[in-house]
């Protein structure tokens, strides 16, 4: 599988390099480029615009600062969904609001691609070693095409219901990613709830969510 990642901060570059590492044939595209190329050393192969990025990939990431910044990525001029993108998988996985993934979602479903949200808890180093803990948002076919890939970057990962729920359910982190971190804790047999608990990289501030699977 080809797999293009969109936005090469800090988690995205991580997350690229940690798929190339386990097998992917993975490119990449960052707005400021000069951000991208150390990914070159890794195996990533930089695109120059997100169409382009698309147009390669049988799967694309996004990891991007905001809802403008999606705008931007998704529907600019050369942007994502700027040519043919029929049959491919998108998972977005920034930190913005439900409203903003279920909107994304119509557009991408709109030009026959399937749409999985899935916001994660975990900073940089986890996200290289594939130990992030992962929420999706999505229908259910789209969840388990998504499964394999997100399993390479996930410890953790629970498919939390349709588009927005995976943002809903964990609570959008702070932007800065590596304040922030989320433990899920196991269930216990014939429990039918998952318990989320998030708190800061300093332990000051905890919050517990119950999320009821039933």
């Amino acid at each position: 599988m080809h797999v293009g990642v969109a936005g090469l901060g800090r988690m995205g570059a991580a997350m690229a390099a940690r798929l190339a590492e386990v097998g992917y044939q993975v490119s990449g595209w960052n707005r400021s480029a000069e951000k991208a190329q150390p990914l070159a050393s890794a195996g990533v192969t930089i695109a120059q615009t997100p169409a382009e990025l698309a147009a390669g990939a049988d799967a694309i990431i996004t990891s991007l600062t905001d809802a403008a910044a999606i705008d931007a990525v998704y529907g600019g001029p050369n942007g994502l969904l700027s040519g043919p993108v029929d049959g491919r998988l998108f998972i977005e996985m920034s930190t913005v609001s439900p409203a903003t993934e279920i909107a994304l979602a119509a557009k991408v479903r709109g030009k026959g691609a399937a749409f999985v949200e899935c916001p994660v808890g975990g900073t940089v180093g986890p996200a290289r070693q594939g130990k992030l803990i992962g929420l999706m948002g999505a229908e259910e076919p789209d969840a388990v095409r998504a499964r394999p890939l997100l399993e390479q970057l996930c410890r953790r990962l629970e498919h939390a219901g349709p588009v927005g729920a995976g943002v809903t359910v964990g609570e959008p982190r702070d932007h800065d990613r590596d304040r922030d971190r989320t433990v899920i804790k196991e269930r216990e047999p014939h429990d039918s709830k998952t318990v989320i608990k998030k708190e800061d990289a300093d332990g000051d501030r905890t919050k517990t969510i119950i999320h009821h699977d039933n």
